[in-house]
């Protein structure tokens, strides 16, 4: 078992599932930053009473240093924005990758009631990203070999799974009040639609349709605290693909991706649907994107399974 695990987390793979998050991951932080830096009439959440904002003091420590005025906060907006581009085309590598991630860390930390849960999301991706490297589909890996593809060590990948499966367990484990469990009144996805700082809808729509939300607070609850055994199953068909894993990850994560975007629709929550989905389509096989036989001849041979179970799939 031990070395069953060993063995899946040294393999490599094709890196277009590992592109696609480091790609998706920056531009949604990116449009995190661009958010509050292109429209001043946000900035007051980033600024002290000095630089004419609402904070006594600025959470980042950083920002305690040079103070949180239009210039510092300004100039450190600008940078992290070309940061995140750099690693969204893969120039600059890990180095980049911690210059971006310090930055939009010291960005988010101003204000922390300002932020959501996905902001620390996305600096964990951006950490991800440091810890694996830009890889193939990156100017940096066109610079050394002279071609777009490549392959990539499969163990960040597995690393972004169970974080996204971690924030999912997480969530579900903290919901136990009556608004939540399947055995309660289940009105929480109702109240949260009735909530005009989250809604995008019509109350009097979302009441017409009460029993429907019941339903689905008791399913996305069960969902949450299954995920678990999501990342078992992903795992596993990583080292051994069955028919009865792949249904499991298979339902599972089209229920997360119809669920990030129903809740995107429907409920104002900043950049979470976005950096969420970054994850579950990160989560998909290679041979999703297109991945087939294009490496050089003298890199290694993709340690990929041939299963069809596996190909083309979450």
């Amino acid at each position: 078992m031990i070395r069953a695990i060993r063995d899946t987390l040294d393999r490599r793979e094709d890196g277009r599932s590992w592109a696609v998050f480091r790609v998706g991951l920056a531009l949604v932080a990116l449009l995190d930053v661009a958010w509050v830096a292109f429209v001043p009439e946000r900035w007051p959440l980033w600024l002290d009473r000095a630089g004419g904002g609402w904070l006594a003091t600025a959470g980042s420590p950083l920002f305690r240093w040079v103070g949180a005025s239009v210039e510092s906060v300004g100039a450190v907006s600008i940078v992290t924005m070309s940061l995140l581009v750099a690693v969204a085309v893969g120039r600059g590598g890990r180095v980049v990758a911690l210059a971006a991630l310090l930055g939009f860390v010291s960005l988010i930390d101003i204000h922390p009631a300002a932020g959501g849960g996905y902001d620390e999301l996305l600096s964990n991706g951006l950490f991800l990203i440091f810890a694996g490297g830009t890889g193939a589909y990156s100017l940096d890996h066109v610079r050394r070999t002279g071609t777009w593809s490549g392959d990539v060590p499969m163990w960040p990948r597995i690393l972004v799974a169970y974080q996204i499966c971690l924030v999912y367990a997480t969530t579900g484990w903290q919901k136990i009040s009556l608004h939540w469990v399947p055995w309660g009144d289940r009105t929480a996805i109702a109240d949260i639609l009735m909530t005009p700082s989250y809604s995008r809808v019509d109350p009097l729509w979302v009441a017409y349709l009460a029993p429907l939300w019941g339903v689905l607070t008791a399913v996305v609850w069960i969902w949450e605290w299954l995920a678990p055994l999501w990342f078992l199953a992903w795992f596993r068909s990583l080292q051994a693909p069955t028919l009865w894993w792949t249904k499991v990850r298979h339902a599972m994560w089209a229920f997360g991706v119809g669920f990030h975007l129903a809740s995107g629709a429907l409920l104002e929550l900043g950049a979470f649907a976005p950096a969420s989905l970054v994850f579950l389509f990160a989560m998909m096989h290679p041979r999703a994107w297109g991945a087939g036989r294009q490496l050089n001849s003298a890199q290694p041979a993709m340690a990929v399974t041939t299963n069809p179970m596996a190909a083309g799939t979450p």
